[in-house]
């Protein structure tokens, strides 16, 4: 299967749109900030997948070399650990639904949004 950069990065966009999207949802009443921030974090889980996939993809290819791969690593690992956090908080807030444990999560999705975006461009601006 022949390697797309442009779709491959495409798919990964708008799956980060649709994660922002649904966090922006979260205040409407038809959708309550729990379900929400649920289907977040499993969009966020699959972004990052796709993104891993999508560089591993780049590597067997020769599109991207072994310092390049690592760099790219080093920031899934920041985002990756944000997303763990921001799944350990959820669960806080699911058993204590505090206006101070809510913010700590809208807080905690923002800090996970801003790694997976660093990671998709650093991803996008290495892979040639």
């Amino acid at each position: 299967m022949k390697f797309n950069r442009e779709k491959g990065f495409k798919i990964l966009y708008v799956s980060l749109c649709v994660s922002i999207a649904l966090l922006i949802l979260s205040s409407c009443a038809t959708t309550s900030f729990k379900d929400s921030s649920f289907k977040a974090l499993n969009m966020a889980a699959s972004t990052y997948e796709g993104t891993m996939e999508t560089i591993g993809d780049a590597y067997k290819k020769g599109m991207i070399d072994e310092s390049t791969k690592e760099n790219i690593i080093k920031k899934a690992d920041v985002y990756w650990k944000a997303y763990h956090s921001s799944v350990i908080i959820y669960e806080i807030y699911i058993r204590q639904e505090t206006p101070e444990n809510k913010q700590k999560l809208v807080d905690n999705l923002d800090e996970m949004n801003n790694a997976l975006i660093e990671l998709l461009e650093v991803s996008q601006t290495e892979i040639k």
